[in-house]
């Protein structure tokens, strides 16, 4: 579990902000 979150994290500080933003709004939507 630990390993998925460091992962997730590590992926996360290293796609674009724009991308976030897109995935973030992506997200909300459900």
């Amino acid at each position: 579990m630990l390993n998925n979150v460091a992962l997730f994290l590590y992926f996360v500080m290293g796609v674009p902000s724009a991308t976030i933003h897109k995935l973030a709004y992506f997200l909300s939507r459900f």
